[in-house]
């Protein structure tokens, strides 16, 4: 690289070094967002389903069971809860193609 001044380089130098500060901190700040972010958690209703199934006796069990099927079915009717299965979300992930959807992730 040539140099047209004694200072020119030691101008560009600090200037190319922020310039590579800000990129590596836009870098990890995106980064940060995409990682940092927790993954979806299962829905408060579907837990409740599953939760019945560590109760041992049986009636306790069956109640359990009608109890968050219930809660389960209200959800669904209201429109709280949206269930897709895989290739549903295959086909909107592929009609999505070039948007970020990480809800779908």
């Amino acid at each position: 690289m040539t140099q047209s001044s004694p200072g020119t380089l030691k101008v560009m130098k600090p200037i190319r070094n922020a310039r590579a500060a800000a990129l590596l901190l836009a870098g990890v700040f995106a980064a940060g967002s995409a990682f940092g972010a927790k993954a979806p958690t299962r829905a408060p209703v579907i837990a409740t389903v599953l939760d019945c199934r560590k109760l041992t006796e049986s009636a306790e069990r069956l109640a359990c069971y009608d109890k968050a099927v219930d809660s389960l079915a209200q959800a669904d009717a209201k429109g709280d809860l949206i269930t897709i299965d895989r290739e549903q979300r295959r086909a909107v992930r592929r009609q999505a193609f070039g948007f970020t959807l990480p809800s779908l992730a």
